[in-house]
């Protein structure tokens, strides 16, 4: 059995101080615009943007497009008109920050001794800078991509939502195919990087990384690594807290937006057998399974005492309704629009009406909070199913 790590980037991999690094980030990228917008507007603008970003709990939009519907406005230009001017920022005076951060030895030995372990490996940084940013501090760590074959990198591109926001740990999990293994969170925050990754139920280790004049970083990885080892044979055990079940809820149609965009969308109808659904099929079953029974099911028990909920076959509509000639686009819009009614309503509950009660056809006397880990389990279950016949059509 192997293991999924997720590991922080700055103040676990790489000495940053953010004190020091913000500030002077934005004075360079504010000079950098300064013939287009007020040095000052600029910062306000893009730190909304960012507010935008840290906000954000629906997973319609990816944060770069929740930041954009915030930052160009502001500052009055089109993205168009200055998307060129930004990546030669990043290309040519965002690395002049490199002088800011550290190197850690350590944490470069301990990638390292992660990949000879066969660890699947995710950096799960905050993602609020583009990609060409998120690499570039890897580079500066010592852990260059070219070299270092990470399962993923998380940044605003691709991530529907930032920390402490739980759902970002579980979107890592859904991007990656919610592989059945161990899955545990190193990283150096207590409120960004631990309690948020505990939430959903993932074992989270807090680096107390020393300052680079300190000479201990070989004890803390050192233990980093024995406590590591130990989670190896640990069964990852998701939450069942109100707080654990809406955030992965929020994360799937976030994770699956993701993979889905890896391959052609002219591919997203094909079956890898004949007797498989396609992309597009799993997409309109999502979607009628979250409108046609989750919702209305909700809605029933915070209306009614202990109602009574039969049981339905949703596996045929696949045939009956013809699902394989459905615009899977458009399916997987509709699966969207649908999870978000249903997360607008978990959002509006009380505590207590998580409990409340219910009478299942098949399973007995239930509660809306089993019930919905229910739902949580069968999108975990189709977003493996998507993940593999990605990996078919990549293979094609």
């Amino acid at each position: 059995m192997t293991l999924i790590l997720l590991v922080d980037l700055d103040g676990t991999l790489i000495f940053n101080d953010i004190e020091r690094f913000l500030p002077a980030y934005l004075q360079k990228l504010s000079n950098h615009l300064k013939d287009r917008v007020a040095p000052t507007h600029m910062v306000r603008s893009l730190l909304a943007g960012t507010k935008a970003m840290e906000d954000k709990e629906l997973p319609d939009k990816t944060l770069e497009q929740a930041f954009d519907g915030v930052f160009y406005p502001e500052i009055g230009i089109s993205k168009a008109k200055i998307s060129e001017s930004l990546s030669f920022f990043y290309e040519r005076i965002y690395p002049d920050l490199q002088n800011i951060t550290t190197v850690i030895p350590e944490a470069q030995e301990f990638v390292k001794w992660a990949f000879s372990q066969n660890y699947t490996i995710a950096i799960a940084t905050n993602p609020l800078f583009p990609r060409s940013a998120i690499e570039q501090r890897l580079a500066w760590a010592g852990l260059p991509v070219s070299e270092y074959p990470f399962a993923l990198v998380t940044s605003f591109e691709k991530f529907h939502f930032a920390k402490p926001n739980p759902a970002y740990y579980a979107e890592i999990l859904g991007q990656l195919g919610w592989p059945d293994i161990p899955a545990v969170m190193v990283g150096n925050s207590l409120s960004d990087d631990i309690l948020p990754a505990q939430a959903i139920g993932v074992p989270a280790f807090q680096l107390q990384t020393p300052t680079p004049s300190d000479h201990s970083s070989s004890e803390v990885y050192s233990e980093l690594m024995k406590w590591i080892k130990e989670k190896e044979s640990a069964h990852l055990s998701i939450s069942q807290t109100p707080e654990a079940l809406t955030a992965l809820l929020t994360s799937t149609p976030a994770a699956l937006s993701t993979l889905a965009s890896s391959v052609d969308r002219d591919n997203w109808n094909k079956r890898p057998r004949s007797n498989e659904w396609s992309l597009g099929e799993i997409f309109c079953h999502l979607r009628d399974v979250d409108t046609e029974v989750t919702l209305p099911r909700t809605l029933r028990i915070l209306q009614e005492n202990s109602p009574f909920i039969t049981a339905e076959e949703t596996d045929v509509w696949a045939e009956q309704r013809n699902y394989l000639q459905e615009d899977a686009s458009r399916a997987l819009d509709g699966f969207i629009d649908a999870r978000i009614h249903l997360l607008q309503a978990l959002m509006a509950m009380k505590q207590n009406d998580w409990l409340r009660p219910a009478r299942h056809a098949i399973f007995g006397p239930t509660t809306l909070s089993e019930l919905l880990v229910f739902t949580v389990t069968h999108d975990q279950n189709h977003i493996r199913q998507i993940a593999k016949t990605i990996q078919w059509l990549k293979r094609k």
